[in-house]
């Protein structure tokens, strides 16, 4: 009895010393330790188990999303129990994160096997957007069989958009046993089904795909048309012959920018074929046309002259116009065509005190006499900008003098010249020997910048033989304090087979930060982008990428933005902006973690430009079209609600002006419109327009004075769509002349539309530069009597043209 009583007290006193447990974390508490977990990229198996089982099925998926980024093979497990979560949601995170680690775990790391069982599973479940999560993880994760789980899925799927989203991962498999299957759905009705075929098609490269593409080339979608006319840049040159031919009349731009970069594609890989005439014809037309809306159609069509070897009259014109972007691509091209006095042209513009000039040449330099010298004699130029444009123009020369340049380099001043030298010495595999590789490394430790570090690992990963020295080396860099060289050597280690946790990161952050966030991203929140060319109003993503967001508002919170430039365009594809180096290579001065998701990347989609994982910083880049390739692979932090037709008018160096982000509704947007602009129009299309001219009433004593005129006068305006005081003077100064009457001394108003950058055709408006918006020129016999900028002097647009013309009528006005 006093045994059992001890016991029964030894039971008791155990259970009372047992802790209280851990009460369960409200949603918002959970979603900041997720946020937390995640941006430090640490793995801790007890909070993660725990936060896989709360109630909310939000933190479930965000739970399964970040298990897939932080490569730990402990996380499969977690994920095995989530593909199986009652919410539909929860188990498409699950399929996103198992391929995701898949892939980014060591090939023979056993956890890749339960991985792709759940992932097959997956592809069966009754949720269509679980399969078509699923069909993304077997992509990305590239395990062996996948292709055929692929391929079983899509021969029993009957909706059509998870037949897309299997159709759009076939390409990531080798071999060609999908292309047949992918071609039989070319035919199907659903244009989505046929896009993500014709996608697929394209972006193999096999001749076993051109009948496909050939069959796109003809839809009635464009996009499938613009898709299938991309495959000729990966196919075998001439191809595609006489559907890219056609589809350069495209009734679509997209379409024909597409055709365009496939016949200058198939031109450089086939010299000896030749541009009908009629083709021709239609390249001097379009190289001509100086509309603001094709500039980029015309870009396009500059370069396929260049690579036809035509059309040098036009190409002459383009370098001598004002558009810096177009000038340059036309030198470009004119250097192509082996004209006599070219190597001349290309000099002086090399000697130029434009950096955008110099860096034209430096590209020209490539199609001249000695251009390799003068390219050579660009990597020891003063400028940073000259030297990387220098090195990326070498391209492919690997002749020693080209080599042993380049190799100099790695000693630039310039970090960003270093990293550009070592990945050019890597591509032509002549890096120097491990020996030196680490003295460069170890100059390297401690840099602001890392990009040369990172370039220089990437570099001594790709030794072979892998060494001892090289393991132990990348081992010690792996705890390395930036994060990104770090991750860095990790991924050099991890595609060696060695198994190694992903490395932490110190965020200097509490989670006091990550509440903050969390709160911050539970409310809608918009940027607004304004450039030269119109404003791009961007509803921000913050479900995806809420971190991301966050600190992307911040940035713009701190005028960061103000006055960078889009150093990229790629037609078709996407514009990229917000590096403070201009160049593509700079960035914040700190890096992001990715997060990542399935958000589409569909026209008008805004992510975040990466160099590799977790390399995020401010540049942004718009879509121009749908790019299934980006989906789950780039942080996608919003989506244009208006402006992608600003995003398609962008050039290479038009600025950004301003930035600014806010909550809830955004903003009246106003669109921008070129050249002669029709009152009817403005009436109908810009609202409070009307309103405003029937509110405004002029004064009748300076009405009677001007209806006493003797001679006729017209009126030209330069005006914004954008722009407020235009928004105001522009119906004001319609009112007075409908206040006129028939005793009006005035033409109608001529109004001519410009974008923020104040450019004007001189034909529309050959009054001199535009320097503020609206400018109202007053002429008579066509020569400029005066003007009114911006806001009338007087106060009153009647008053204002009665003190223009009085010296010209003779009339005796009160000082005003």
């Amino acid at each position: 009895m006093r045994h059992l009583l001890a016991c029964v007290l030894a039971a008791l006193g155990c259970v009372a010393s047992v802790p209280a447990a851990e009460p369960e974390p409200t949603s918002a508490e959970a979603t900041a330790q997720v946020l937390a977990l995640a941006d430090a990229r640490r793995f801790e198996a007890a909070r993660f188990e725990s936060l896989a089982h709360n109630p909310d099925a939000g933190v479930r998926a965000a739970v399964a999303r970040a298990l897939g980024e932080l490569a730990n093979q402990a996380g499969a497990a977690l994920l095995g129990g989530l593909a199986h979560d009652p919410e539909p949601a929860v188990r498409a995170a699950a399929a996103q994160g198992a391929g995701r680690l898949a892939g980014m775990l060591p090939e023979k790391a056993g956890e890749r096997e339960a991985l792709g069982k759940e992932l097959r599973q997956l592809l069966q479940d009754p949720s269509p957007d679980v399969r078509a999560a699923a069909a993304w993880g077997a992509g990305m994760a590239t395990l062996r069989g996948s292709d055929l789980w692929v391929l079983q899925r899509l021969a029993l799927e009957k909706s059509p958009s998870v037949q897309a989203a299997l159709l759009q991962e076939l390409w990531r498999f080798s071999g060609t046993l999908w292309i047949k299957r992918a071609t039989t759905f070319m035919t199907r009705r659903d244009a989505r089904v046929r896009l993500a075929a014709a996608w697929s098609l394209a972006r193999s490269g096999k001749a076993e795909a051109v009948a496909g593409l050939a069959r796109g080339a003809g839809d009635k979608d464009p996009l499938v048309r613009m898709v299938a006319l991309e495959g000729a840049r990966r196919a075998k040159p001439g191809a595609l012959w006489s559907e890219l031919l056609a589809g350069v009349t495209d009734a679509d731009a997209r379409v024909r920018i597409a055709a365009l970069q496939g016949l200058a594609t198939t031109l450089a890989g086939d010299p000896g074929r030749i541009l009908p005439p009629q083709a021709v014809e239609w390249l001097q037309k379009l190289i001509a046309d100086a509309d603001p809306d094709r500039v980029q159609e015309r870009v396009v069509a500059i370069r396929l002259a260049g690579a036809a070897r035509c059309c040098r009259e036009q190409l002459r014109a383009a370098m001598t116009g004002g558009e810096s972007w177009a000038s340059g691509e036309a030198l470009v091209a004119f250097a192509q065509l082996g004209e006599m006095g070219s190597d001349q042209t290309v000099r002086e513009w090399s000697a130029s005190s434009d950096l955008a000039r110099r860096l034209a040449a430096v590209r020209a330099f490539r199609h001249v006499n000695q251009g390799q010298r003068q390219l050579i004699g660009a990597l020891a130029d003063p400028q940073a900008e000259v030297r990387l444009a220098a090195l990326e123009a070498l391209g492919e020369d690997t002749s020693p003098p080209a080599t042993a340049a380049i190799t100099k380099r790695l000693e630039d001043e310039d970090p960003v010249v270093r990293a550009a030298a070592a990945q050019a010495l890597a591509e032509r595999k002549a890096v120097p020997g491990t020996g030196e590789l680490l003295r460069l490394l170890e100059r390297e430790s401690g840099k602001d910048v890392p990009d040369a570090a990172v370039a220089l690992v990437e570099a001594l990963a790709q030794g072979d033989p892998f060494t001892d020295e090289v393991k132990a080396a990348l081992e010690k860099l792996v705890a390395s304090p930036d994060p990104v060289v770090a991750r860095t050597a990790w991924g050099a280690l991890v595609k060696r087979g060695v198994s190694l946790p992903l490395p932490e990161v110190k965020t200097g952050e509490d989670i006091a930060f990550y509440r903050q966030v969390a709160e911050w991203a539970a409310k809608p929140r918009w940027l607004e982008v304004v450039t030269v060319r119109g404003t791009l109003q961007i509803a921000l993503d913050t479900a995806s990428a809420p971190l991301t967001c966050f600190r992307i508002a911040g940035l713009s919170d701190k005028k960061f933005y103000d006055n960078l430039t889009f150093h990229r365009v790629e037609p078709d594809f996407v514009v990229q902006g917000g590096d403070p180096r201009g160049d593509g290579w700079g960035g914040p001065g700190f890096v992001m973690r990715d997060e990542l998701t399935l958000a589409p990347y569909e026209a008008g989609s805004v992510g975040i430009s990466l160099s590799g994982p977790d390399t995020g910083g401010s540049q942004l880049f718009v879509t121009l079209t749908p790019r299934p390739h980006l989906l789950g692979r780039y942080p996608h932090i919003g989506t244009l609600s208006a402006g992608l037709e600003v995003a398609q008018r962008l050039r290479v160096g038009d600025r950004i002006l301003r930035t600014r982000v806010g909550e809830g509704p955004l903003s009246a947007y106003y669109a921008i419109w070129y050249g002669p602009i029709s009152a009817e129009r403005l009436d109908r299309e810009v609202a409070g327009w009307r309103e405003e001219r029937e509110a405004y009433k002029a004064q009748q004593s300076w009405l009677d004075m001007l209806r006493t005129a003797k001679l006729r006068y017209g009126l030209v305006v330069a005006m914004g769509t954008w722009c407020g005081d235009s928004h105001e003077q522009i119906p004001r100064l319609q009112a007075v002349m409908l206040a006129l009457g028939e005793r009006s001394p005035f033409e109608p108003p001529r109004l001519v539309g410009v974008d923020r950058s104040k450019s004007i055709d001189a034909k529309l408006y050959p009054y001199g530069v535009v320097e503020l918006v609206p400018t109202i020129v007053v002429t008579t016999g066509g020569s400029e009597v005066g003007r009114i900028v911006e806001t009338p002097k007087s106060g009153s647009i009647e008053e204002d043209l009665v003190r223009i013309l009085a010296p010209i009528e003779g009339w005796e006005l009160p000082n005003g």
